[in-house]
């Protein structure tokens, strides 16, 4: 793992900080934490009047990006910061520590809600989500603070679950950087680029011809406009027609003593263009590939939550079902219902049968429930105890009076059949 890099700058009293890579601990690559921060922080020189923290990371850890964050605002010289490559994810809140924030105008800034991976019941997936949204709202107040934006604009970038990708220009117009950087491209000397120009040339000419063409150079102007006659430096004066004459016979001499071989000018070091857009095209898809796993996590353990409440609730139902409909028959329906529902799902045609079959025996069994009530003792030949009479009895009045409690239901039938209380209470007659 490398560590935060803390460099003291040329001038005493200022520092740069180096937060290059991943925020947080890792050991997979560079990396920044929070801890490495704090201390090279607090052994800061108290006379340091300012911070210069370049910036290129990806983002990280969001509780190493707060405690980054926070431990840079609270030091009193002032902060600076630049983006030299990328600020995304947490790594963007680091860069609104800054009480000056640049970035290059090749640059990229990041912000989106924060996420993790978990995996658990449905309970503890809702309550991982109320965390993200306090990480949110932790961090919302350092973009306002630097945007001037309101909360309600901040937190929809930082809940809506998009990548809110700016260039610096963008950044800038949105209020999270104070300036653009545009670095001038650098432009040689008219003297210079006359000197370059006949390097190149004379490269095997001989040292007369050499000296007598730099003597030309520093005084004359180049014919391509390399050298602007009316900026000619002070006390020295344009060339004859006669001196110049005189150089080109001298070269031409040169020539024609000695073949001038062709000049080997080696190529100065490029970058290629291409090369860069393929390494950034690669980073790019390693972190689309990356977001793409975690997403696919994500969507199968939310599918199997899913799948396991839509189990219980169907169970539930099923146990409703059972309850309702076969009230009549033996056992519970909690075994029945659920048993039922299985069997419609692996075999319909016999789900079909037998529950047709049930149906059948519950009626037959509520008829003969209504014969109960109506013999008070017998159904066919079979003797009905007194406590099943007193039930069938208990249900015949809460029919006809459904507003009465079981316990007034019983003393109705008490009252109206003297002999069922005696065979309750086993008195002969």
């Amino acid at each position: 793992m490398t560590p935060f890099v803390l460099n003291k700058s040329s001038i005493a009293d200022q520092y740069e900080l180096l937060v290059y890579g991943d925020i947080g601990e890792s050991w997979s690559g560079e990396s920044v934490s929070a801890k490495n921060v704090a201390a090279q922080i607090q052994g800061l020189d108290p006379k340091t009047k300012q911070i210069t923290i370049r910036v290129n990371s990806f983002g990280g850890s969001v509780a190493d990006g707060i405690a980054i964050h926070n431990a840079l605002r609270q030091h009193p010289a002032k902060k600076k910061v630049i983006v030299d490559g990328v600020a995304m994810s947490i790594a963007s809140l680091i860069a609104m520590a800054g009480d000056e924030v640049e970035a290059f105008d090749s640059a990229i800034f990041m912000l989106h809600a924060p996420w993790g991976n978990i995996s658990g019941n449905a309970a503890k997936l809702r309550d991982y989500a109320d965390v993200l949204d306090t990480f949110a709202e932790a961090m919302i107040g350092a973009y306002v603070r630097k945007t001037g934006k309101s909360a309600e604009e901040i937190r929809e970038l930082l809940t809506d679950g998009q990548d809110h990708y700016f260039t610096a220009e963008e950044a800038h117009a949105y209020g999270l950087i104070d300036k653009v950087r545009v670095e001038p491209k650098a432009k040689a000397s008219s003297q210079t680029m006359a000197f370059a120009m006949l390097k190149r040339h004379l490269a095997s000419a001989s040292d007369k011809v050499v000296d007598m063409a730099i003597s030309a150079a520093l005084r004359a102007p180049i014919s391509d406009g390399l050298m602007d006659p009316e900026k000619t430096p002070e006390g020295e004066t344009v060339p004859s027609a006669a001196e110049t004459a005189a150089f080109d016979k001298a070269v031409a001499e040169e020539a024609q003593e000695t073949p001038a071989a062709s000049a080997v000018v080696e190529p100065e070091a490029k970058i290629d263009p291409v090369k860069a857009l393929e390494e950034r095209l690669a980073l790019a898809q390693a972190e689309a590939d990356a977001k793409i796993l975690a997403a696919k996590a994500e969507t199968e353990a939310l599918a199997k939550v899913l799948a396991d409440e839509r189990e219980k609730v169907e169970i539930q139902a099923s146990v409703r079902q059972a309850a309702e409909c076969y009230a009549f028959l033996p056992g519970k329906a909690e075994d029945l219902g659920p048993a039922l529902r299985a069997l419609a799902k692996t075999a319909p045609q016999a789900h079909a049968i037998i529950k047709a079959v049930l149906d059948a025996t519950n009626g037959l069994l509520a008829n003969a429930e209504k014969v109960q009530m109506a013999s008070v003792g017998k159904v066919g030949d079979v003797e009905l105890t007194p406590e099943a009479r007193l039930e069938a009895e208990v249900k015949k009045v809460l029919e006809k009076s459904p507003n009465m409690t079981v316990e007034q239901a019983k003393a109705a039938v008490y009252r109206a059949n003297p002999k069922l209380v005696r065979d309750l209470r086993g008195e002969k007659d």
